[in-house]
């Protein structure tokens, strides 16, 4: 097993960029783990939505159109935890990419058309763009790549609302939002492919273990085979099997061994089958 992966350029940790069985075999290693921990991350984002809704209650009698916005919150916490149902059959890898890369679209979509409505402010947009941005590739553990459409979804739309007729309270935050959620977008990324270049050397020194032990029970056995007491013929020299079988010597260390056996003719039986030939003395 090569061992050139760990050794990739960041950049190569923010996508499936290893042969499809590797990505897969460390995809599956880790898969109870990340889903475990998106469905902590989506909690949280579900518990984040209800703790503004009951913010925005209060506000409901002078302000009627924070309805659009509750209800809106509403349909995505029910998508969450629908989300989060769905992967705890622990699918493929993918599959769960794909719910996550799901969830947070619509989450993202959600988000625009509620920032949509006047009431919201430069703050509010910027606390929870840049925690959607840190949530998505930091929270979630898929690849920065596979999680880029949300982002670029609600990027783009906030864009759209800041520059868009009648937000006069957003004009003299029009550069300054963007540059605060590439800056973001920037930080996220990189932390997430150090999360998986970190935990995929993790798990190729793993392999690397599980080889190892794996050759030395298979050197271990290959020794024991030829452990303890061999019952012998005192006369003929042969060996009883485990079938009760006597097999010349040979074969049956030939059998249970990897060595192999070569012939010639000792000094000593060489002089008594061949008197006849003068021998060096030895």
């Amino acid at each position: 097993m090569p061992d050139q992966q760990p050794n990739q350029p960041l950049w190569r940790f923010m996508f499936w960029g290893r042969p499809q069985d590797e990505e897969l075999a460390y995809r599956r290693h880790y898969l109870k783990d990340d889903i475990r921990q998106i469905a902590t991350i989506t909690y949280a984002a579900i518990g984040f939505m209800f703790a503004l809704t009951l913010q925005d209650l209060p506000g409901l009698r002078t302000n009627p159109e924070l309805m659009s916005g509750i209800l809106t919150r509403f349909v995505l916490m029910a998508v969450g935890v629908v989300s989060v149902y769905t992967m705890k059959s622990e699918g493929p890898p993918l599959g769960v990419d794909l719910r996550v890369l799901g969830f947070t679209s619509i989450v993202a979509i959600g988000v625009i058309s509620i920032h949509l409505l006047p009431s919201i402010s430069a703050a509010r947009i910027v606390a929870i763009g840049t925690g959607f941005i840190m949530a998505v590739h930091i929270g979630f553990p898929s690849y920065a790549a596979t999680l880029l459409l949300p982002v670029m979804i609600l990027m783009i739309g906030e864009t759209v609302i800041i520059f868009s007729p009648g937000r006069d309270s957003l004009k003299e935050y029009r550069v300054f939002i963007p540059l605060v959620f590439v800056f973001a977008e920037y930080i996220a990324v990189m932390a997430s492919a150090y999360h998986h270049r970190t935990r995929y050397k993790a798990f190729r020194s793993l392999q690397k273990e599980q080889l190892l032990n794996q050759q030395l029970q298979s050197a271990t056995g290959r020794i024991n085979v030829l452990h303890g007491l061999l019952p012998i013929c005192a006369n003929c020299k042969r060996i009883r099997d485990d079938q009760g079988y006597y097999q010349q010597i040979e074969h049956y260390i030939t059998e249970h061994s990897e060595a192999e056996f070569t012939h010639g003719i000792c000094p000593d039986c060489a002089k008594e089958l061949y008197p006849h030939i003068k021998y060096p003395d030895s």
